[in-house]
């Protein structure tokens, strides 16, 4: 780190809108690339969560959803910051502990934490740090898209699940289903990275699979996928019904990570992805 500091003289570029939430300022002059920040909010989720007290998801969820965006990118965890918004304090408090726990499965370090206490609505935001010094290959037209599933909708569209709840369209049991904790799939992601496996990795996030995948690839290509090749979800296939053309424009659909890759490597995925049930999702065109 201080070799870091010493260094920040060489900073050579800043890009703080990749993914709109992951920013990334490139360095000569030492062995890593990269710093790159990943800066995740878990919106309505966090209300639905601390009303049911369900603190031990709401620390996964918050240190997933930014561990995953940070993942993309392919850098090495070194701290994670958090803030914190709640109207209850034994909330605030199980939510410390709690994510003093998650972040120690990662060996990761708390560098800062803010807790407030608000008569209005919670809010949860976490901000990761990390250091990069892969280089990236191409992407090029005929490069495979491989998704990995999700364990139901992770982070979005909770404004339509709370209001299609309160609207009776979904039943207690359906409703309580949406707020399983997220993936993470952190490990998994840099470790492909590190295997030069994939060229790259996209976090599926607001907008769906189709903006999240178009809006990282380069000028001229985009993805064609067949979304039918997702296995179905009981609670995808009732919002799907509810939703209709909406659904794959609010909701991560099945598939909570994308990965890019040579179609000669996709053999790999079906072999150190097991656990996400990978599938061929498309191809870059």
């Amino acid at each position: 780190m201080d070799e870091l500091l010493q260094e920040s003289k060489n900073i050579t570029n800043i890009n703080c809108n990749i993914n709109r939430s992951v920013g990334q300022v490139k360095l000569n002059g030492i062995d890593i690339n990269s710093i790159v920040t990943a800066f995740s909010g878990l919106g309505e989720k966090t209300n639905l969560l601390v009303k049911h007290n369900m603190y031990s998801t709401l620390a996964k969820d918050i240190v997933s959803s930014s561990f995953n965006k940070l993942a993309s990118t392919g850098a090495d965890i070194i701290g994670f910051s958090q803030y914190l918004l709640s109207d209850e304090k034994p909330a605030s408090e199980e939510v410390e502990k709690e994510l003093a726990l998650e972040l120690k499965k990662y060996n990761c370090s708390s560098m800062s934490v803010k807790i407030e206490q608000s008569g209005d609505n919670s809010a949860f935001c976490g901000l990761a740090l990390g250091v990069n010094s892969i280089q990236k290959e191409e992407i090029v037209s005929g490069d495979i898209i491989i998704g990995l599933a999700s364990d139901g909708l992770h982070f979005n569209g909770y404004e339509k699940v709370s209001a299609l709840y309160k609207g009776g369209f979904l039943s207690d049991e359906e409703y309580k289903d949406t707020l399983k904790p997220a993936l993470n799939y952190y490990y998994d992601v840099i470790d492909l990275y590190k295997k030069n496996k994939i060229k790259l990795g996209v976090n599926i996030t607001k907008g769906g699979i189709y903006t999240c995948l178009n809006k990282v690839l380069p000028k001229g290509l985009k993805a064609d996928l067949n979304l039918k090749h997702i296995p179905p979800q009981p609670i995808f296939e009732k919002l799907k019904d509810l939703t209709g053309d909406e659904f794959y424009n609010i909701f991560n659909g099945g598939i909570g990570f994308c990965l890019i890759a040579e179609r000669a490597c996709d053999e790999i995925f079906f072999k150190e992805c097991q656990k996400y049930n990978p599938i061929i999702l498309g191809v870059i065109e």
